[in-house]
């Protein structure tokens, strides 16, 4: 998404948003009208005929909901959305049981893989290598320390990166010792730091259940479409597309496949030519699995149900037998 220049839209009026449910949330107006197709046109209706400044979202279907208004609205603060973490079902009666990763950010950092290539990193100092942990002790006697940005830094996604070198820096030669020193600890804590790429969680076991992290995508991509929200459309398709791709197909979770499957068709519309993106994606991935697919029961059923689902599912299977 192209970046919105902040004195774009900081000086126009928070507009009310109801969500699905009744739930308020604010956002600029300027800022809806510039991500958004539909909602530009809204926006201007109703400041041009002096309406309530409040757009109201309405689910159709069950194609959206509060959630989907959530990570929109973030999407266009941030020009990222966070998806919802997978939930870790009992094994005994199927009932949620805790939200995979949980609270803890040090057990998160645990089950995760290594956020960088080299270095290995300390649970104590959350998205800090134990190199840079002997670096910033070493450096207390100075007083420089700086656990919190690291700490704010690697929270929200980023890694760090080598510390600036000092020879980058202007150095006196005629310095004293402990001049050098003190500035050496002074420019080593001149980090600067890399956005890192999204990852989607990998699940390992069958009772990590994905049906929301994958839901979610697909449903800010429904929402993208009825609002001509194309920058987020694009990024919903890429971020569904990773998290299937790195997604382990588990046959006791073959239903959360076959309920994207199902909300795709039922929320996505048919076309005289070409294809819905969105089914375009689903169906690939779906084409993969026929196999294992066929054993739940649900996706028997739905096939029986015929119409341009199951068309689509026969003309995409010919196509793996040519």
């Amino acid at each position: 998404m192209p970046e919105i220049a902040f004195h774009s839209y900081i000086t126009s009026k928070p507009w009310k948003i109801s969500a699905p449910s009744g739930t308020l949330f604010y956002a600029h107006s300027e800022l809806l009208a510039q991500c958004s197709d539909v909602l530009q046109k809204n926006v201007a209706l109703k400041m041009k005929d002096r309406e309530t400044e409040s757009i109201t979202v309405e689910d159709v279907e069950g194609d959206i909901n509060d959630s989907t208004v959530m990570h929109f609205l973030e999407f266009a603060y941030t020009g990222d959305y966070t998806a919802p973490l997978p939930l870790q079902l009992s094994t005994e009666d199927g009932m949620i049981a805790e939200v995979f990763g949980r609270t803890s950010v040090t057990a998160a950092c645990e089950e995760s893989e290594p956020l960088v290539a080299s270095g290995q990193y300390d649970t104590r100092s959350f998205g800090e290598t134990s190199s840079e942990k002997e670096r910033r002790k070493s450096n207390r006697r100075y007083g420089t320390t700086v656990e919190e940005c690291h700490f704010t830094a690697n929270f929200a996604g980023s890694v760090p990166a080598s510390p600036v070198k000092s020879s980058s820096f202007e150095i006196d030669s005629a310095q004293t010792p402990s001049r050098r020193a003190l500035w050496e600890a002074f420019c080593s804590q001149a980090d600067t730091t890399e956005r890192q790429s999204w990852q989607p969680p990998r699940n390992n076991v069958p009772r990590e259940d994905y049906a929301e992290v994958i839901m979610c995508h697909a449903r800010l991509y429904v929402f993208s479409d009825r609002y001509q929200c194309c920058d987020l459309m694009t990024l919903s398709l890429q971020k569904l597309r990773l998290t299937l791709s790195r997604y382990k197909f588990h046959q006791e979770r073959a239903v959360a496949v076959v309920a994207l499957l199902r909300y795709t068709y039922k929320h996505t519309m048919d076309y005289k030519e070409g294809k819905d993106k969105l089914r375009g994606l689903v169906l690939e991935y779906v084409a993969c699995y026929t196999k294992q697919l066929t054993r739940e029961q649900t996706f028997l059923d739905l096939l029986e149900e015929g119409g341009k689902l199951a068309g689509d599912i026969a003309k995409k299977m010919a196509e793996l037998i040519d």
